[in-house]
């Protein structure tokens, strides 16, 4: 991941540290979060082969969660089939 330009930092659980400075997983626990409940409510099971579609859809939403403009336009557009 440093190569990528990206820092790797670790909090140890296992010791009952969950936050050192600017480390924590507060945000991959809630992505992850909201994968497993989209998975369970909507879906109901994946296939591998679909897996990687699934997540980049979980990761949109995450990632404009407080964003429902965006949302609402995608869905528009692609109802409009652009």
């Amino acid at each position: 991941m440093g190569k990528s330009g990206f820092n790797h930092d670790r909090v140890n659980h296992s010791a009952k540290v969950y936050v050192s400075g600017d480390v924590h997983t507060n945000k991959i626990e809630g992505f992850w979060s909201l994968v497993k409940r989209g998975i369970d409510g909507v879906y109901h099971s994946v296939s591998t082969k679909h897996l990687q579609g699934y997540l980049n859809e979980y990761a949109w939403r995450y990632n404009h969660r407080d964003d429902g403009r965006a949302m609402l336009e995608l869905v528009l557009l692609r109802a409009a089939g652009r």
